[in-house]
């Protein structure tokens, strides 16, 4: 059992933190992951596609033109707070239906910062509840007959 403590550990280290930054008038590059938030009326004219009240949709770029961008969609978060997740549909989005597109990049300080917090806090837990040494349940001494 001991051997698989620290499994969930490296596991949600993979996960990491990230960040968001506006893109402004840059175009995304391809392949780029991105947060596109809607206009109100782009989330109407939408509808047919990403259902109703569809406010962002995150995912990765596939194309970037001057008048729309191709999305393979991840999620999209609708004007109440609900979470579809996608498999990767893609979508074309006109840019006037667009109000922001910003970039989702890992935050390599706060994900190490993060990660040492755990790793502490985990190796804590483990040696204040039963993290003994290897030799664990083993006698010390001569055997018998020696």
């Amino acid at each position: 059992m001991r051997n698989y403590f620290f499994l969930p550990l490296a596991l949600l280290m993979l996960a990491g933190c990230y960040e968001t930054t506006p893109l402004g008038d840059v175009a995304p590059a391809t392949g780029q992951e991105i947060i596109v938030e809607l206009t109100a009326s782009g989330g109407t004219r939408l509808a047919q596609y990403l259902g109703p009240r569809a406010q962002t949709i995150s995912g990765t770029t596939i194309s970037a033109k001057p008048d729309s961008l191709g999305i393979s969609v991840r999620q999209v978060v609708r004007d109440n707070g609900e979470e579809q997740f996608w498999r990767g549909e893609e979508v074309r989005i006109a840019r006037s239906d667009i109000s922001r597109v910003s970039e989702r990049r890992l935050s390599r300080g706060k994900s190490s910062l993060a990660a040492a917090l755990v790793a502490v806090g985990a190796y804590a837990i483990h040696r204040a509840f039963g993290g003994a040494s290897s030799d664990e349940g083993r006698r010390g001494g001569t055997p018998v007959g020696q």
